[in-house]
């Protein structure tokens, strides 16, 4: 019996917190898909719109003809102009009216990458203090105790637990230096809805102003000139596109790496 209490007490003995139960595939997993979450919304709310809108516009100059200048209320050409503006129009209100609801769903998809931020920052500081903890307990163990082969396997376990802490600890380091990317890539394309929403919102009241003209049959020739002033939106576009790659790029090396924590 005397032989089996030392065991019994290292074995009762209080283990340090840790280590993390983080997955970092889980991590790349739930930021990917908030990452083609905000992507399809750029998609169909800015890509999608303004390819619309250029169709509209074509449409219309190709009814209505050259020649703005001068329209006579009650001509075709002018009921084209009218109904074009119209259309206009309230594309534009119906736009500015989503603007709220696509901020909210953009901002939500960030929160759900910030939260993984927040797991990852929680993991390496209870690894951080896990081997803390294991360092310590170490320096306390004394090879001439009551039971020194008890003391060395209790020391030999802390010696290879504290390396496989550190290695956990490097690993999650490098997954988290590639999850740095991940947010200025999202608010980029965020940056670039919100310019898409500005656009809109002012769109919105120049058509409306343009509509109003055309009733009060003033200055018609204002009506679709309008038109030329949003040319950059196609820009626009190209630049949410681009940013799309920056975000593929960045979920790329997330689940690369999520697959080398697997592996080692």
């Amino acid at each position: 019996m005397g032989f089996i209490i030392p065991y019994k007490k290292f074995f009762a003995s209080k283990s340090p917190p840790g280590p993390s139960r983080i997955r970092l595939d889980q991590v790349a997993g739930k930021t990917s898909q908030a990452m083609n979450g905000l992507k399809s919304l750029s998609e169909s709310f800015v890509v999608k719109n303004i390819a619309r809108y250029n169709r509209i516009v074509r449409t219309i100059r190709a009814l209505a003809g050259e020649g703005l200048i001068g329209l006579v209320a009650g001509t075709r050409k002018f009921d084209v102009v009218f109904r074009g503006v119209g259309i206009l129009r309230r594309f534009f209100v119906r736009i500015d009216k989503q603007s709220q609801g696509v901020q909210k769903q953009a901002r939500a998809f960030l929160a759900t990458v910030d939260a993984q931020r927040r797991l990852l920052d929680q993991a390496l500081e209870t690894e951080r203090c896990y081997l803390e903890a294991l360092l310590d307990e170490n320096r306390g163990v004394k090879e001439e105790g009551p039971d020194p082969l008890a003391e060395k396997v209790r020391q030999d376990a802390l010696d290879i637990r504290a390396r496989l802490c550190a290695e956990r600890i490097k690993m999650l380091e490098r997954f988290s230096l590639e999850f740095e990317r991940v947010r200025p890539a999202m608010f980029a394309l965020m940056e670039e809805m919100d310019r898409f929403m500005f656009v809109a919102s002012h769109s919105a009241t120049v058509y409306d102003e343009a509509q109003r003209t055309l009733v009060m049959k003033r200055d018609l020739d204002m009506a679709l000139a309008t038109a030329d002033s949003f040319a950059s939106l196609d820009n626009l576009a190209q630049s949410v596109t681009k940013q799309w790659e920056s975000l593929n790029e960045v979920q790329k090396r997330l689940i690369e790496q999520s697959k080398n924590w697997e592996n080692e």
